[in-house]
């Protein structure tokens, strides 16, 4: 009976088994493109701050440089490199500047940016 059932409805089982693997494989295509874009986006954010690993701190009292430095330096073997960068020029007391911008001939365009020293 049961050979008899699928013989008989052979062309809806294949449908069905056709409908069934091309949800599956959209299933799958859409988890990987996801993990794709999720991966993608956090790699473009390390690719803006050029590196994987930043330390931030509000005042240059705040952080101790030569006790990093030689954190960094004891751990070697893991960095590659490293590199200090000031904060924006803007921010320094008595340094007189107001913005800095880059705009063309016609003013049409303004675009703001910061100055650091590295």
């Amino acid at each position: 009976m049961v050979i008899k059932n699928l013989a008989s409805h052979r062309k809806r089982n294949e449908m069905t088994a056709l409908i069934y693997s091309l949800s599956l494989g959209f299933l799958i295509f859409l988890s990987i493109s996801c993990r794709m874009q999720i991966s993608f986006g956090s790699h473009e954010e390390l690719k803006k701050k050029g590196c994987s690993f930043l330390v931030t701190a509000n005042e240059y009292e705040e952080l101790n440089i030569p006790v990093l430095e030689e954190v960094l330096k004891a751990n070697a073997h893991i960095i590659d490199e490293f590199s200090w960068v000031s904060d924006s020029i803007q921010n320094y007391k008595g340094s007189h500047i107001h913005d800095v911008h880059v705009d063309d001939m016609g003013n049409h365009m303004i675009f703001f940016q910061n100055v650091h020293g590295i």
